[in-house]
């Protein structure tokens, strides 16, 4: 009712007319035709008067106004919808709105709305709807989850589609599902995607009527608008689900984590803390929340932290990550592993998210394995030096062989001397100094005596030059013994002195100090010298590594076998300005699974090894800034062991030092 009536129910109206006290008045009605169709028409009516003036009826102008009332249904509709949508939680709710809402502009007899999930390819039901009896009831899907119908899948790959079937006698769609009643198959049928924003199809919304030709393609592209706006709100119910998990999960993984974490304003206030920081910090969250972050520290550091804090939060230079020492309100020192975020909301002050792990175990940990890797190294190094001082013995000790066997012949030399019958030819010229010319002249001995003293002094003659070789070889091996003495005292100093030296001389003084060990196993050694520049090292680290080296492979020569032993000892230029010295044998190589541990501490193939030889070598090369690697074919294929060393000391290198490969 519109005009002097609106407001009215019509009943209302019509008795106040009759009574006059309306004049005219307008009415918009729903009416249904004989053919089953539903129009809308517009009444515009006065009163009709007699000639004395009474009221005897009425006379009115009837419109049909369809398309206009349609049009103003569905724009109401719509606009009704999408309030009503805002406030759904379900997706059933949102549901159950689009097709309250659809029932205003074109009225529905059934429908149906399900979800289409393309990841899966199948489809959910949501709701049914059937009249029955007169009434409108909520019937059964006509199954559950499952792969889209043919009727279906049109939709969802083609679109939109009206259906107005047409006949005495209808029949159902047999590319469809029957649902509800399913004697009564439906004259009219509109079926549109649930399309979200970027217009993936996301469900299928279908209305059915049991009138003929009850929908036109308006009512189809109004039905579409309606569903695109329920697609939107589903995409937000989908988003709000999303993120009512995610902060399900965020408040779950807050409160049972095992790390602290603490979050905080701009000012440092602790917004909220949860159960792990506060063991952490051996506080309560009262104590904390609402308080500066500074009241877990020590109040000498507070003032530092809390101005560190403002200024990296002002600059946005928060540190993302850190390993900081912190000494809590009751002194007790620990480490953290500190993990810092800023989060940032439009229209609000920043806070920085912290995720704090008490890491003082490890920190204590790995002092006790530096403490322990220091004692290595000096065991380590003293037995290198232990048995560099054992090869020195054995070097001294052949040398003294020689110098022995010197001694012994000019020992017997000096006994088998003729030196005593020059004392006997002298006694007897003292014994004839009266007459010393006659008796060399008449005497029968005297006569010989001069070619005897003759003969006397050239064999004493060769007899001293016999001797005086014999001492200039025991002053050479006497010098021998003190030069290998020398370089071991030498190599037993005080390390850490950095000297240029030649590459070669150190390959040659590691060769020394192993030079007896390769004469009594008669091991051929082949230099292979290139010609290298200096380099700026700590002399004894290098010997200690090359040492190593020649040893183990004089080693792995007696174990192979081998009469013909050959070690060869290369020098050269590697890449990047390093020199590289290379130990090759053809000894009894090393099998795969072993190459990959020859550098690993305590591994070791011989009974008396002590397996860290190899380790601390590879230690000490990463320590000069190089490397140690190791190369063989396998077993009874021999190995090489290739040290490479910068020529000027670098940085301590980061990068991994034992590496073991086949070639």
């Amino acid at each position: 009712m519109t005009g002097e009536a609106a407001g009215m129910e019509k009943p209302e109206a019509a008795q106040r007319a009759v009574e006059g006290e309306l004049h005219q008045w307008r009415c918009d009605m729903r009416i249904l035709t004989k053919e089953g169709k539903s129009r809308w028409l517009s009444d515009a009516s006065v009163q009709h008067l007699d000639d004395s003036g009474r009221v005897i009826g009425s006379m009115g102008i009837l419109e049909d106004i369809t398309e206009r009332k349609q049009a103003e249904l569905s724009a109401l509709a719509l606009s009704k919808l999408g309030q009503s949508l805002i406030s759904a939680t379900t997706i059933n709710e949102a549901a159950r709105l689009l097709l309250q809402a659809a029932d205003g502009p074109f009225g529905w007899d059934a429908c149906s709305f399900y979800i289409y999930s393309p990841e899966t390819d199948q489809v959910h039901p949501v709701i049914y709807m059937d009249t029955v009896d007169g009434r409108r009831v909520e019937v059964p899907p006509p199954a559950r989850d499952g792969t889209p119908s043919p009727v279906s899948r049109r939709i969802i790959e083609q679109g939109a589609e009206l259906i107005l079937k047409e006949g005495a006698s209808l029949a159902l769609d047999p590319a469809g599902i029957p649902f509800g009643d399913k004697s009564r198959p439906s004259a009219s049928i509109m079926r549109v995607p649930l399309r979200l924003r970027t217009n993936k199809v996301t469900g299928v919304v279908a209305i059915h009527s049991y009138t003929p030709k009850a929908y036109t393609a308006k009512d189809l592209k109004t039905l579409q608008t309606l569903a695109d706006c329920c697609g939107v709100a589903v995409e937000r119910i989908w988003a709000d689900e999303a993120l009512r998990q995610s902060e399900s999960q965020f408040r779950l993984v807050w409160e049972s984590s095992g790390d602290g974490m603490r979050l905080t304003n701009r000012e440092g206030i602790i917004l909220r803390v949860n159960d792990a920081y506060c063991r952490m910090v051996q506080k309560s969250r009262a104590e904390l929340e609402g308080r500066l972050l500074t009241i877990a520290h020590s109040d000498a550091n507070a003032d530092f932290v809390l101005d560190a804090y403002q200024k990296r939060v002002d600059s946005k230079t928060l540190v993302p990550h850190l390993e900081t020492e912190v000494i809590l309100w009751n002194g007790v020192k620990v480490w953290f592993n500190l993990s810092n975020s800023l989060l940032e909301v439009p229209g609000k002050p920043p806070c920085v998210l912290s995720i704090l792990r008490d890491i003082t175990a490890r920190k204590q940990t790995e002092a006790e394995l530096a403490n322990m890797h220091g004692q290595l190294l000096e065991v380590s190094r003293q037995a290198g030096m232990a048995e560099v001082a054992t090869s020195v013995l054995h070097n001294v000790g052949n040398v003294l062989n020689s110098v022995n066997v010197s001694s012994s012949v000019i020992a017997d030399k000096l006994r088998a001397s003729k030196a005593g019958n020059l004392a006997k030819a002298v006694a007897m010229l003292r014994g004839h100094e009266h007459d010393l010319a006659d008796f060399l002249t008449h005497d029968p001995k005297g006569r010989q005596l001069p070619v005897y003293l003759s003969s006397l002094g050239d064999h004493l003659a060769g007899e001293q030059e016999d001797t005086l070789q014999e001492v200039k070889s025991l002053v050479g091996y006497i010098d021998h013994i003190k030069e290998i003495i020398t370089m071991q005292q030498n190599y037993a100093r005080v390390l850490g002195v950095v000297e240029s030296l030649p590459v070669v001389d150190l390959v040659e003084d590691a060769l020394r100090l192993n030079a007896g060990a390769m004469e009594r196993h008669r091991v051929k050694v082949v230099r292979e010298y290139f010609e290298v520049p200096p380099i700026l090292v700590d002399k004894h680290k290098v010997l200690q590594i090359l040492v190593n080296l020649i040893r183990n492979a004089k080693y792995a020569l007696d174990d192979r076998g081998l009469t013909d032993k050959r070690m060869v000892l290369q020098v050269g230029l590697g890449g990047n300005d390093f020199v590289r010295i290379s130990v090759i044998d053809n000894g009894i190589g090393i099998p795969p699974e072993n190459l990959k541990r020859v550098f690993e501490h305590g591994f070791t193939t011989r009974k008396e090894g002590h397996g860290f030889g190899l380790h601390n070598g590879a230690l000490v090369a990463k320590e000069l800034g190089g490397t140690l690697t190791a190369h063989s074919d396998g077993l009874g294929k021999g190995a090489t062991f290739v040290l490479e060393l910068p020529r000027r000391p670098q940085e301590k290198s980061l990068g991994t030092a034992l590496v073991a490969k086949r070639p």
